[in-house]
């Protein structure tokens, strides 16, 4: 059922044409099949998403993550609350004042 499931959601990305669909798709399969065995869900996440340049930085990240919040959790809380509106804001200045 769930290998049916990730099919369906990967031919709906590949029908609509969206962007990085089908290897986000892979990717959260990947990851949650293989959630218990780290080594190998991230070795086959950087396998699927090898032309992105991120791939190793998310991998290594995923399989360090122990399921606890960091240090920094309860003082970064609201941050990026506010940097992920300002930084799209910034972005789209950007490309109105180039265009």
């Amino acid at each position: 059922m769930k290998l049916l499931l990730v099919l369906a959601a990967a031919l709906w990305c590949s029908l609509l044409r969206c962007a990085f669909g089908l290897v986000t798709v892979l990717l959260a399969a990947i990851y949650y099949l293989w959630r218990e065995e780290k080594g190998t869900g991230v070795m086959l996440g950087c396998a699927v998403s090898i032309l992105y340049v991120t791939a190793p930085l998310s991998g290594y990240a995923i399989y360090n993550y122990s399921g606890q919040r960091g240090k920094l959790a309860e003082r970064c809380k609201y941050l990026f609350y506010i940097l992920y509106p300002v930084h799209l804001l910034a972005l789209g200045l950007i490309v109105r004042a180039m265009g």
